[in-house]
C-alpha cells in the first residue's frame, strides 16, 4: 500500500501547494534555464519520491531474509542461489515505484527528454535500494530505518535540489549517491538534448560499486550463519 500510496499523496500534494514563481536554474550542459518552481518540483519531487521509498524496501528486504537465508545455505543451497533473488526482488520493486511515481507527475509535469527523465530516476531507485540495503546491515534495523529517513530527504531534498543554492548543486553535493542521477533527469526535464554523460558516468559507478559491496556483505553474512549452524 505505501509503494502506491505514498507517490500519489506525496507529488499530487506538491503541485498543489505550489506557486508558480519564476526560477532560474542551471543545467548540465552550463546553460541557465527559466523555469518555474511547480514545473522544478514536478521534476525533483520524483526522485525524493522513489529514493525513499526503495531505500526503506532495500532496507527492509534485506534485514528481514538475512536469517531465513542463512537457513537456505545450511539446507544445501549456494551462496548466490539466495542473495541473487533479493536483488531481483529489490530491482522489481524499484521500478515499480518508478513507474508510479512517474505517472503520476505527468499528470502536472511533462518532460522536455523522456528517456533522461525516466533513466534518471531509475537510476536514483536502483542506487537508494542498494543504500537502503547497506544501512540495513551496517547499523542494524531499527538504526536503519532513522538513516533512511533523513539520507534521502538530505540529499534529493536539499543537496541535489534545483530549488536551493542558486539552482546548482554545491561542491559537495557532488560526493553524494544522487548527485549524478539527478543530474540525469534534470537534464531530461528541462533541455531536448543530453549534457549530463558525467552525470550517467558518475550513477553507473555508484551503482556498480554499491551493489558489488552489497553482495560480498550479504554473501559473507550467510556462509557465516551457515558455518556457526
Amino acid at each position: 500500500m505505501l509503494l502506491v500510496t505514498v507517490p500519489i499523496l506525496f507529488i499530487t500534494w506538491s503541485f498543489a501547494i505550489t506557486e508558480p514563481a519564476p526560477r532560474a536554474i542551471s543545467l548540465p550542459g552550463g546553460a541557465l534555464f527559466l523555469t518555474d518552481m511547480r514545473q522544478i518540483h514536478g521534476a525533483i519531487m520524483v526522485p525524493i519520491t522513489v529514493g525513499f521509498l526503495t531505500g526503506l524496501l532495500g532496507l527492509f528486504i534485506v534485514s528481514s531474509a538475512l536469517e531465513s537465508d542463512r537457513r537456505l545455505v545450511v539446507a544445501g543451497f549456494l551462496p548466490v542461489e539466495v542473495v541473487v533473488p533479493r536483488f531481483l526482488v529489490l530491482t522489481a520493486g524499484a521500478f515499480l515505484i518508478s513507474v508510479i511515481s512517474i505517472g503520476v507527475t505527468t499528470i502536472d509535469f511533462t518532460p522536455a527528454s523522456w528517456g533522461p527523465f525516466v533513466t534518471g530516476n531509475l537510476l536514483s531507485a536502483l542506487i537508494y535500494g542498494l543504500v537502503g540495503g547497506l544501512s540495513g546491515i551496517l547499523f542494524g534495523q531499527m538504526g536503519a530505518v532513522y538513516f533512511m529517513f533523513f539520507l534521502p530527504m538530505m540529499d534529493f531534498g536539499v543537496a541535489q535540489n534545483p530549488m536551493f543554492f542558486e539552482g546548482t548543486p554545491q561542491g559537495w553535493a557532488h560526493f553524494l549517491p544522487a548527485y549524478g542521477p539527478t543530474r540525469i533527469l534534470i537534464d531530461g526535464a528541462f533541455s531536448p538534448g543530453f549534457d549530463a554523460t558525467g552525470g550517467l558516468v558518475l550513477a553507473l559507478a555508484w551503482l556498480s560499486g554499491l551493489t558489488l559491496v552489497l553482495v560480498a556483505l550479504l554473501t559473507r553474512s550467510v556462509q557465516r550463519g551457515g558455518a556457526k549452524s
